[in-house]
């Protein structure tokens, strides 16, 4: 029973989980290469303008082999768990610019919150004095990150 009931149990979010629809939030713990394997392909998938992953990883898994496989055209906050296996997130930061990766790194992750920001209205002329209304959907993405003391 315990098993079954991980998450509600531990609080601990797993396997590309949707924390919210609008704008979309995905968590997933992925730690090692096959983790990732399985990742990557969705995150490829998602139709998005800007894709921001928060990202940080243990000192012991193979990092380069992860690194290699993360899309480069996302916007990276390289952070550090508060654990001792957690990798420094400056070193995490240098090794990913190796792999074309760009971003920047915190010590922690204080807080994360996404919520829908107001909806921008704009009309497009159609034929015949006709108007069609365009609805630009926005975002407010709000990363609280601090230095660990």
């Amino acid at each position: 029973e315990g098993l079954s009931k991980v998450c509600e149990l531990t609080g601990l979010k797993g396997r590309w989980q949707q924390l919210q629809e609008r704008p979309l939030i995905i968590c997933d713990t992925g730690h090692n290469i096959g983790g990732f394997q399985y990742i990557v392909p969705q995150l490829l998938a998602q139709k998005v303008k800007n894709l921001r992953i928060v990202f940080g990883m243990v000192g012991d898994k193979d990092i380069s082999a992860v690194l290699a496989i993360l899309p480069q055209n996302a916007t990276y906050y390289f952070t550090q768990a508060n654990i001792p296996r957690a990798l420094n997130a400056e070193q995490l930061q240098n090794k990913a610019e190796h792999f074309g990766l760009k971003g920047k790194h915190f010590s922690t992750v204080a807080e994360a919150v996404a919520n829908q920001g107001p909806t921008m209205k704009r009309i497009s002329p159609r034929a015949q004095g006709r108007a069609y209304r365009i609805r630009k959907r926005t975002s407010h993405i709000r990363i609280v990150l601090k230095e660990v003391e």
